[in-house]
């Protein structure tokens, strides 16, 4: 080397800046001297000397010491490369060879560019761009907001710090910019949204802050769309919001032509795109998209008409044929239960008639219909010979009808065996009563 040797300097920079913009030095003094003050004692004992040594002498025995220095402010999660050169009193050496190698993750450093895009009465856009040292890899970042208050003594004051939900998740190592939606505030609110960076290992980095105030509430201007990427069963639906008046979140709404019903999205507030999915083919759509501040604040946009692709599927024939068929089957049944009803009924009337036309029977005025008094014989389950009546025949020529009736109230019945109720004064084929007072009961009153 040429001069006293008095340090190194390592000189560092990240591998993506090729043009070594933001280079950086770190200087390493060897111990017990310095720049200016350590080396003119080491000049000064040169003059004494009568005998030079040689310059390989010298060199061999200024470069068998080795060191080892440490670096503390390199950049974090990136490529780095370095050098050394060699310092003496007043120039550094030429640079040695290069070395590579990669930094670990750090905290990340707080966003740059945060502005706001469109206020209103409760809802904020806003948008940023990633830190200029991210110092490690970063996969979202994490919103809070909390309203300024005034206190009682006239100062301003932070509420509650409430994240957003969910917070922000990003490409891993994305550079572009970002935008997000703040959405649920207070209208007519002063609001602070601190935003910090967020690494895989769900570490926060530094915040950068805003604070902006809410709008009164009204209602937003209409929104401009299109449709896009049509298939057989869905489209997508890309909106553009008014920019005098945007709104806090959007819906879209459509209906199949020839129907009266709209299905409806969920509001969206963070995107400004949504896929409508599960329609007929070859079918014509509706479509519209709905501005949103509320269920009070709502601007339609106008209306689009989209073809679906594909063949349109006539009123499901399956399923219709299905529905038909079984309403064709239930009503064959009930006609049929109708009829076996009607044909029952019918044989039942030919052949005991109807009721209702029958006159009431009278235990002194009854006209018994054959099929009656056969009727009667069978539910005693005896013979018609077996109880054959006949008008009482006097015993001699000067009993009289008057004797043969106060037999019978006296209880004589000329046959023991008999049924001393039973009454033998009622002529069967006449069906009337003969010379009976009306205070005795009658057999055929209580068949009857």
């Amino acid at each position: 080397m040429n001069g006293w040797l008095i340090g190194y300097v390592i000189e560092y920079w990240a591998k993506d800046d090729t043009e070594k913009t933001n280079i950086r030095y770190h200087r390493y003094i060897l111990p017990g001297r310095s720049a200016v003050d350590e080396a003119k004692p080491y000049l000064d004992q040169l003059k004494g000397r009568k005998k030079r040594e040689s310059d390989d002498q010298r060199v061999k025995r200024q470069t068998t010491a080795s060191y080892t220095v440490t670096v503390s402010d390199l950049p974090s999660n990136i490529r780095v490369l370095a050098h050394v050169r060699v310092l003496n009193k007043n120039y550094a050496g030429p640079a040695s060879n290069q070395v590579e190698f990669q930094t670990q993750q750090g905290v990340p450093g707080p966003v740059t560019s945060l502005n706001i895009l469109s206020i209103g009465p409760n809802y904020m856009k806003l948008q940023w761009k990633p830190p200029v040292y991210s110092n490690a890899i970063i996969e979202g970042y994490n919103l809070y907001f909390a309203a300024v208050v005034v206190s009682s003594d006239g100062k301003y004051e932070l509420g509650k710090k409430q994240p957003r939900i969910p917070q922000i998740s990003v490409q891993q190592g994305s550079s572009s910019e970002v935008n997000a939606s703040l959405s649920g505030l207070a209208y007519g609110t002063r609001y602070r949204i601190c935003v910090h960076p967020r690494t895989v290992q769900d570490q926060e980095g530094a915040d950068n802050f805003i604070e902006r105030d809410t709008k009164s509430p009204k209602a937003p201007g209409r929104p401009d769309f299109r449709v896009t990427d049509i298939t057989s069963i869905s489209f997508n639906v890309t909106w553009k919001p008014s920019s005098s008046a945007p709104g806090a979140g959007f819906f879209v709404k459509y209906k199949r032509e020839g129907t009266n019903y709209w299905d409806h999205t969920s509001v969206q507030t963070n995107l400004n795109w949504i896929n409508i999915t599960n329609l007929e083919p070859g079918s014509m759509y509706e479509v519209s998209v709905v501005a949103y501040n509320g269920e009070l604040y709502q601007t339609v946009g106008l209306t689009q008409s989209v073809e679906i692709l594909g063949t349109r599927i006539v009123p499901s024939e399956a399923a219709d044929s299905v529905w038909f068929y079984a309403l064709l089957s239930a009503l064959i049944l009930v006609v049929a239960g109708l009829i076996a009803i009607r044909v029952i009924r019918k044989r039942r009337l030919d052949r005991y008639g109807d009721p209702l036309d029958r006159e009431p029977l009278s235990p002194f005025t009854a006209d018994i219909s054959k099929d009656t008094e056969d009727a009667f014989y069978r539910s005693r389950d005896v013979s018609r010979s077996d109880l054959t009546l006949t008008n009482r025949t006097p015993t001699n020529s000067s009993d009289t009808s008057d004797e043969g009736f106060s037999d019978h109230a006296d209880g004589n019945h000329g046959n023991k065996n008999k049924d001393p109720n039973w009454r033998e004064d009622i002529d069967i084929d006449s069906h009337h009563v003969q010379d009976v007072p009306k205070q005795i009961p009658s057999s055929y009153s209580t068949f009857v």
